[in-house]
């Protein structure tokens, strides 16, 4: 048929179904956004709220999430010992994760 569809054909790959998914997305958004003649400035000014979103709500609320409920083990700290002179130590003692 077109050689457009022939996804991964040409290096003896399966086709990828994310791949097929995709290459139809930005068909019909590209489709989309001729037919009904957007804007170029809106089109910018949505994916900036989009990002700005993104980057300033959302990955600091799931890092912030993520480190505050579903942190991989409750390890302790190691003990520390620093040589200050001489034959003299200083201890860290070892601090133990906060119990919820």
């Amino acid at each position: 048929m077109f050689g457009v569809f022939k996804i991964g054909e040409s290096e003896g790959k399966k086709v990828n179904l994310a791949e097929v998914v995709y290459f139809v997305l930005m068909i019909a958004i590209c489709f989309v956004v001729g037919f009904f003649e957007v804007n170029i400035n809106d089109i910018i000014d949505i994916n900036g709220a989009v990002i700005g979103f993104f980057f300033i709500y959302l990955i600091p609320a799931v890092l912030h999430i993520k480190c505050l409920y579903f942190s991989k083990g409750k390890k302790r700290i190691p003990k520390i010992e620093l040589k200050i002179e001489e034959g003299q130590t200083v201890e860290v003692k070892q601090v133990a994760p906060r119990q919820s």
